[in-house]
């Protein structure tokens, strides 16, 4: 059983240390949000929103204005990503 626990324990080491979630935790929030600036599909996330955004402006209904909505919520949080990444440190 002790074999079995020290196998465990060195894979857990290996793969980055005790609890890869604590490490996580102890990041900072505008180096966290900043990663967002570089993620390729964040960015094509932000770009699909902008064209949302562009494409249904016109377009009335409440399906559409939440679409609308949640559009904007992207595009804010990308710009607070860029600002993080260019002046975050």
């Amino acid at each position: 059983m002790n074999n079995e626990m020290d196998n465990y324990a060195n894979i857990r080491l290996k793969l980055g240390g005790d609890n890869v979630d604590d490490k996580l935790m102890e990041i900072p929030f505008p180096e966290l949000i900043s990663k967002l600036a570089v993620a390729p599909l964040y960015i094509f996330m932000v770009i699909m929103a902008i064209l949302n955004v562009i494409l249904n402006r016109k377009n009335k209904g409440c399906f559409n204005f939440f679409l609308i909505m949640a559009s904007w919520v992207y595009i804010c949080i990308y710009l607070l990503a860029l600002y993080f990444f260019f002046f975050g440190k």
